[in-house]
């Protein structure tokens, strides 16, 4: 018989197990050298005998684990199919806010109303006119710790960013997940300045991807100096002051490089809630805010620690009660509205210095003397109606709620010229916005008693002369003379009396007309 060909693989084939009458041949296969010991030795597993056979490839094993898994292996291939889909999508609508951030003109950061300036007629500064208080300040005049306050308590992680914070978004993400609502919303100060930029409202899934492509483009245009700059003349501080200026001159009554460190603190801790958190509407709420933003600045290390006691205790600072609201806010609202109307609906109030006929002296002295005369009417034993502190703890439970306090109007005329120096149409600006020396429209009636009389008694009537009160005879009171239709002059009253013979000082006391 022929000798079959000598195969390199021979030796290699596994042989089966001996059996009685059959020996094994011998291998001529080079021994292994200890290093090359098969790693199944010491796990308890049968060596193999011969050459290993190549492993299914992974496709193959998937396949064989779906046939025998087919629930679970047809679970998960529709999630791994949804994810794809969900993925795709997701890249889609990033994409598009992407594109849709490009479309905004950034310059609209640095622009802000700033308004004209009202003077009286010495020249004196009465306020600005424009739609929102504002005083624009530049970052040097901002003090250093009202910055490290303000990064703080808004955005502790600021100058490290590129505009959005993914760790602060996934901690308010938590704490509004424990919380079952919204109570932090993640947002850093320039996707804070970019929504109130670009007025971009709500609470959303739509604004917050807007902020985070806005805030990307305004972090490569600007620099975090002025970045700070623009959201501090921008944000709202409560009680109409807009950017950090007007609310420090309307809390504090000084500009904002004067402010002390507690005073900053409580600025930068009333931005969440400026409308609860004001120290003239909640000063309990103010201080506990203000404390909390100390000890933040302890926490960011801007503060040293033993500071902070002696911070808490100190007083708000804000301005006395009776110092609030001496911005003549009726008046300036009508100077705006004849400056609108001159300038036609086209027209800019923005850098504009109107001069006005007004002396802000008296317009001083008129406000404090009905403020006064008003809360002596409140202090009388008895006193039924509403006064403003007890509107304001109203208004706490219901902000669409009216005043219902007592009002008043002043004007004061220059007799020479016409001009009105002084005018004061109510008591709170903020709380009525009804001017009751320009938009009320009631007669006058009784308010000139005082007037006809003073006359009567500069020509020598006394309190004591005696004058009759019966009917008056329209024709002796006729305009133009004795003839012609009557009834141009009338009692107030439709049930009026006359009493006949009284005293002039009865007369004026009792308003009668007779």
């Amino acid at each position: 018989m022929a000798q079959e060909p000598e195969s390199p693989e021979y030796h290699t084939i596994p042989l089966p197990t001996s059996r009685p009458g059959y020996s094994r041949p011998t291998s001529t296969a080079p021994a292994r050298r200890p290093e090359e010991s098969d790693p199944a030795e010491g796990r308890g597993e049968a060596a193999p005998t011969g050459r290993t056979l190549p492993k299914p490839k992974r496709g193959r094993r998937l396949l064989g684990w779906i046939g025998r898994h087919p629930i679970a292996g047809g679970l998960s291939i529709i999630l791994v199919i949804a994810g794809l889909v969900l993925g795709g999508i997701g890249l889609s609508v990033f994409a598009d806010y992407h594109e849709k951030a490009r479309n905004y003109d950034l310059d609209a950061i640095s622009r802000v109303e700033v308004g004209a300036r009202a003077l009286d007629r010495h020249g004196h500064p009465i306020g600005r006119i424009s739609l929102q208080d504002r005083r624009i300040v530049q970052l040097d005049q901002v003090p250093p710790y009202l910055i490290e306050a303000l990064v703080a308590t808004e955005d502790a992680r600021f100058f490290d960013h590129g505009g959005y914070d993914l760790l602060g978004i996934a901690r308010a993400a938590w704490a509004n997940l424990r919380a079952r609502r919204i109570v932090q919303g993640g947002s850093t100060i320039t996707q804070q300045l970019a929504r109130h930029a670009y007025s971009l409202g709500g609470r959303n899934f739509d604004r917050k991807l807007r902020e985070f492509f806005l805030a990307q483009r305004i972090e490569e245009a600007y620099s975090k100096r002025e970045i700070l700059e623009h959201y501090l003349n921008r944000i709202y501080f409560g009680r109409g002051f807009w950017g950090v200026g007007a609310a420090a001159r309307g809390y504090f009554g000084k500009d904002v490089s004067e402010l002390t460190l507690p005073e900053a603190a409580l600025l930068c801790a009333i931005i969440k809630s400026p409308n609860h958190h004001s120290p003239f509407t909640d000063p309990k709420a103010a201080r506990t805010v203000r404390n909390r933003t100390l000890a933040r600045m302890v926490e960011q290390g801007y503060l040293e620690r033993e500071r902070l006691d002696d911070l808490r205790e100190m007083s708000l600072g804000t301005v006395a009660k009776e110092d609030r609201g001496q911005r003549p806010s009726y008046l300036l609202h009508k100077v705006r509205a004849e400056a609108l109307e001159i300038l036609g609906r086209t027209g800019t109030l923005d850098g504009l210095e109107i001069r006005t006929t007004v002396d802000l002296g008296i317009q001083g002295r008129m406000t404090d003397a009905l403020r006064r005369g008003l809360e002596r009417i409140e202090d009388r034993d008895g006193y039924a109606h509403e006064t403003p502190s007890e509107f304001r703890r109203r208004a706490r439970d219901n902000p669409e709620a009216l005043p219902g306090y007592l009002q008043c109007a002043s004007v004061v005329l220059e007799n020479r010229t016409g001009q009105i120096v002084g005018a004061v149409g109510g008591r709170d600006f903020r709380e009525s916005q009804f001017n009751r020396v320009w938009d009320g429209s009631r007669p006058p009636g009784a308010a000139f008693f005082p007037f006809v009389y003073a006359a009567a008694f500069e020509k020598g009537v006394t309190p004591a002369t005696e004058v009759v009160d019966a009917p008056t005879d329209n024709r002796r009171v006729m305009i133009g003379g004795t003839e012609g239709v009557l009834g141009e002059w009338s009692a107030e009253d439709s049930d009026v009396s006359y009493l006949g013979q009284l005293t002039a000082g009865y007369g004026l006391a009792a308003s009668k007309n007779g």
